[in-house]
C-alpha cells in the first residue's frame, strides 16, 4: 500500500509540477479530509495564504502557526482548489484534493515536509529532473513530443550512445544506496532510467530503494506509535496522580508525534478545564478558610467584650461574604452594646457628679441639699454609698433637731422663739403644699422638667418627705423612656434606610451578575435581597429563573460528560483495533449528540480500515500465490530444454512490456493522458498483476476522469464510428461489383484486369 501511495504521489507531482523560479513549489497535491489534518512545514514563517476559487474558504479550514499550515476539510467531498502560499520571498502553488481514506496512524500520508531550504531545494530539483525539457531522440522510435512536421528530421538523426552516462549514474546511485541515502539514490536512478527506459536495472534499483524507504518509514511509524502509546500511558499516570501540569506537558509531546490524532488535543483541553477548576476551588477554599478565621477571631473578641477587635474581625469576614447573616447580626449587636455602654457611661458621670456635689454640701454643712443630691445619685444607681451617706446626714439633721428641741425645752420661756419656729414650720408646710400642687399641675401637662424642679424645691423644704423623691423618680423614668423611644425611632428609621440601601444594592448586583451570566453570584445576591425584604416578589422570580438555568446547565454538562466518555472509550478501543466495541461506543455517543460528526466520521473510518486490512490480506495472498507460481515455472524451465523457445517468446513479451511502459512514461511527461492510458493498458495486458503498472494506470485514470477526457473520447469514438460507417457504405458496393466482374471474367477465361 505504501508503494501504491508513493507511486500515486509521484505520478500526480510529475503531472502538475512545472520548473519554478527560485525555489517555488508548483503543483504539489495535498490530500485533505474531515478527520485528519494535513500538515505542511516551510523553512520560514508563512506570510500569506489564499484559495482559488475564493469560495473554498467555506469548505476548508487552514489555521497558520508560524512555519506550519494545517488543512482540514469541514465537509465531505470538498471541491478541488489551488492554494497560494507566500513565505520567505517565495510563492508556492498547491493543489488541494479531498481524499476519503487517509490513514491517521501513518504520518507520511498527511505530512508534507519542506521545513529546511535544503529539503525545499532538493524537492524542486527532483521535480525538474523528472520533467526534462526535451526527450532524447531515437531514430527508430521518435518520442510523442515530436510533431509531424519534424518526423523526417528526427529519422535522419543518428542514435545517441547513452550507455556510459547510464552506467555512471547507476554507479553513483549505488554509492548513495550504500550510504543509505535512499531518496538521493532514487533521484539518480530516475535520471538513469530516462537515458535507457527499456533497461530494467534502473527500475529494479528504484524498487529496492523504495522498499528500503518503506521499511524505514514503517519502522519510524512503529517507533512513533510506541513512543505515542508510552507518552499516553505516562500522561494517564500523571492524571491519576492529579499532576495536571506534567500530564499536559506529556500530551503536548504526544500531539507532535501523532499530529492527526485528536486525542491529545482533547485531553489538553480537559486538563486546562481541570486546572482552572482546581484553581477556582483552591481560591474558594482560601476564602472560606479566611472567613472562618475572621469569624472565630470575632466570636472570641465578642465573648471577651473586646468590641473594637470583634467589629474589625466581623467587617473583614463581610469583605469576603458581604451578606453573611451572623456577621451582620453581631455587628448590629455590637452597635447596640456601644450605645448601651455610652448610656451607662453617661449615667456613671452623672452619678459621680451628684456624689461630688453632695459631699461638698456636707462639708459646707448644707445637709438638706446634700441629702437631695445623694437622693439624685441614688436614683441613678441604687448603691450603698448614697444610702449610707443619707443615713449619716439624716442622723446629723436628727441630732440637730434634737438639739434644737432640747434648747427649746430649756428655753420654754422664750415663747416668741417657739411661735417663730411654728410659724416657720407653717410657712414651710404652705410652701411645700403649694410646690407639690404646682408640680402636680405641671406633671399633668407633661411639663416634666418644670414639674421635676418644683418637686426638687418641695423636697428641699421637707427633706424627709418621700412624695417629692418618688415623683422625681417617676419623672426621671418617664424622661428616660421618652429619650429611649426617640432614640429607638431614630434607630428604626436609620435601619430602614440601611435595609433599603442594601436591598437596592443586592438587586443591582444580582442583575449585573445575571447579565454577565455569573449565575451563582447572581443567586447569592438575589437570596440576600430576599432575606432583606421577604415580601418582595422580584428576588423570588429571579431566583426561580436562575435555578432553572443552573439545572439546565447541569443537564447539559452531564450530557457532554457522557458523550466525551463514550468517544474517549471509542478512541481507546480504536487504538487497540477492537473495532466492533469501538463502533458500539461511537453509535451510543451519536445517539446522545446526533448533530456531532465526530462519532459518525470515526465509524466511517473504522469501516474503511476494516476494508483496507481485508484488501491488504487479499493482496498478500495473491502475491504469495504469484511467487509460488513463478518459482514453479522457474524450476520447470531449469528441468526442460523446451523452455528455451518459451524464453525467447517471453523475452519478446518482456520487450513489448518495457516498450509499452516506456512509451507510457514518455507521453505522460508530455501530459498526453489518452496515449499514456492506452500504453499502460497495453503493458498491463502483458503483465496483468504488475502493481507498478496498476498504480501508474490508476493515477492516469484519476486525472483522466478529473479532466473529463473520458466523455470527450467517447464522443470522438462515436463520431469516428459514424464517419467510418458512412465511408464503408460505397466501399461495400464497389467490392460487390468487383467480385461480380471477376466472376464473369473467370467464366469467360479472360485474365484479370
Amino acid at each position: 500500500m505504501n508503494k501504491y501511495y508513493a507511486s500515486v504521489i509521484f505520478l500526480l507531482a510529475s503531472f502538475f509540477a512545472e520548473i519554478g523560479y527560485a525555489q517555488n513549489i508548483e503543483g504539489d497535491t495535498i490530500f485533505v479530509n474531515t478527520y485528519v489534518e494535513a500538515q505542511i512545514t516551510f523553512p520560514s514563517e508563512v506570510e500569506d495564504a489564499r484559495f482559488i476559487p475564493v469560495d473554498t474558504y467555506k469548505e476548508i479550514l487552514f489555521p497558520i502557526s508560524g512555519t506550519y499550515i494545517l488543512l482540514h476539510s469541514k465537509i465531505e467531498n470538498s471541491k478541488k482548489a489551488i492554494m497560494v502560499i507566500k513565505e520567505g520571498g517565495r510563492e508556492h502553488h498547491f493543489i488541494i484534493v479531498y481524499k476519503k481514506n487517509i490513514n491517521q496512524y501513518d504520518f507520511r500520508e498527511y505530512t508534507y515536509n519542506y521545513k529546511t531550504l535544503k529539503l525545499l531545494k532538493k524537492h524542486v530539483e527532483e521535480s525538474s529532473v523528472k520533467k526534462p525539457a526535451e526527450p532524447i531522440a531515437i531514430a527508430e522510435k521518435p518520442t510523442p513530443r515530436n510533431s509531424n512536421k519534424n518526423d523526417n528530421k528526427v529519422k535522419e538523426e543518428k542514435p545517441v550512445d547513452t550507455a556510459p552516462d547510464y552506467y555512471a549514474l547507476l554507479e553513483k546511485g549505488n554509492e548513495a544506496y550504500k550510504k543509505e541515502s535512499y531518496e538521493e539514490a532514487i533521484g539518480i536512478y530516475e535520471k538513469a532510467k530516462l537515458l535507457k527506459p527499456t533497461d530494467d536495472i534502473a527500475q529494479i534499483k528504484i524498487d529496492q530503494a523504495r522498499g528500503k524507504l518503506g521499511e524505514i518509514a514503517k519502522q519510524e511509524q512503529l517507533e512513533n506509535e510506541k513512543k505515542y502509546n508510552a507518552l499516553k500511558n505516562e500522561a494517564r499516570n500523571y492524571l491519576d496522580q492529579r499532576k495536571y501540569e506534567k500530564a499536559k506537558e506529556v500530551f503536548e509531546k504526544a500531539k507532535y508525534i501523532m499530529p492527526g490524532d485528536g486525542y491529545p488535543i482533547r485531553q489538553i483541553e480537559n486538563i486546562n478545564k481541570l486546572i482552572a477548576q482546581e484553581a477556582e476551588q483552591k481560591k474558594l477554599q482560601e476564602q472560606v478558610s479566611r472567613y472562618n478565621n475572621y469569624m472565630s477571631e470575632g466570636d472570641k473578641s465578642f465573648n471577651d467584650k473586646k468590641l473594637p477587635e470583634a467589629e474589625a474581625a466581623y467587617r473583614s469576614a463581610l469583605s469576603i461574604n458581604q451578606y453573611d447573616k451572623k456577621a451582620l447580626g453581631r455587628l448590629k449587636a455590637i452597635d447596640e452594646l456601644k450605645k448601651q455602654q455610652e448610656f451607662n457611661d453617661e449615667l456613671e458621670n452623672r452619678y459621680k457628679a451628684a456624689l461630688a456635689v453632695a459631699d461638698k454640701l456636707v462639708d459646707a454643712a448644707d445637709y438638706n441639699n446634700a441629702i437631695t443630691e445623694y437622693n439624685n445619685a441614688l436614683r441613678i444607681f441604687p448603691r450603698s454609698y448614697p444610702k449610707d451617706k443619707i443615713k449619716v446626714v439624716s442622723k446629723i439633721i436628727s441630732d440637730r433637731i434634737k438639739e434644737v428641741n432640747r434648747v427649746l425645752a430649756d428655753q420654754r420661756t422664750q415663747e416668741n422663739e417657739k411661735r417663730r419656729i411654728l410659724a416657720l414650720q407653717k410657712d414651710t408646710n404652705d410652701k411645700y403644699e403649694a410646690k407639690i400642687a404646682n408640680a402636680g399641675v405641671e406633671l399633668r401637662k407633661n411639663n416634666y422638667a418644670l414639674a421635676k424642679n418644683l418637686y426638687k424645691q418641695a423636697a428641699a423644704l421637707k427633706p424627709l418627705e418621700t412624695l417629692p423623691v418618688s415623683q422625681m423618680d417617676l419623672i426621671e423614668i418617664k424622661l428616660g423612656q421618652i429619650a429611649f423611644d426617640k432614640r429607638k425611632r431614630e434607630d428604626s428609621m436609620r435601619q430602614a434606610k440601611e435595609t433599603d440601601r442594601n436591598y437596592d444594592l443586592a438587586i443591582t448586583q444580582g442583575k449585573s451578575y445575571y447579565l454577565k451570566e455569573e449565575l451563582l453570584q447572581a443567586k447569592i445576591a438575589y437570596e440576600a435581597a430576599s432575606d432583606l425584604k421577604p415580601q418582595k416578589d422580584e428576588p423570588k422570580k429571579q431566583l426561580a429563573l436562575i435555578n432553572n438555568k443552573l439545572a439546565e446547565i447541569q443537564r447539559d454538562n452531564e450530557i457532554n460528560d457522557r458523550f466525551d466518555s463514550l468517544t474517549a472509550i471509542g478512541d481507546s478501543l480504536l487504538v487497540l483495533k477492537e473495532f466492533d466495541q469501538a463502533v458500539i461506543n461511537y453509535k451510543a455517543a451519536s445517539q446522545i449528540k446526533p448533530a456531532s460528526l465526530y462519532p459518525v466520521n470515526q465509524v466511517k473510518y473504522i469501516r474503511s480500515e476494516i476494508k483496507y486490512l481485508a484488501d491488504q490480506e487479499a493482496i498478500r495472498k495473491k502475491n504469495e500465490e504469484e511467487r509460488v507460481r513463478w518459482e514453479a515455472a522457474e524450476k520447470k524451465y531449469k528441468e526442460s530444454i523446451q523452455f528455451l523457445g518459451a524464453r525467447k517468446k517471453g523475452d519478446s513479451a518482456v520487450a513489448a512490456y518495457r516498450s509499452a511502459l516506456s512509451r507510457g512514461d514518455s507521453v505522460l511527461i508530455a501530459k498526453k493522458l489518452t496515449e499514456a492510458r492506452n500504453a499502460f493498458k497495453e503493458a498491463l495486458s502483458l503483465r496483468p498483476d504488475d502493481e507498478y503498472v496498476l498504480s501508474r494506470l490508476k493515477g492516469v485514470q484519476y486525472q483522466y476522469d478529473l479532466l473529463g477526457l473520458g466523455n470527450e473520447e467517447k464522443l470522438a469514438e462515436q463520431k469516428q464510428a459514424a464517419k467510418k460507417l458512412e465511408e464503408e457504405k460505397p466501399t461495400k458496393e464497389k467490392k460487390k461489383k468487383k467480385r461480380k466482374k471477376n466472376k464473369e471474367e473467370e467464366e469467360q477465361g479472360k485474365p484479370e484486369g
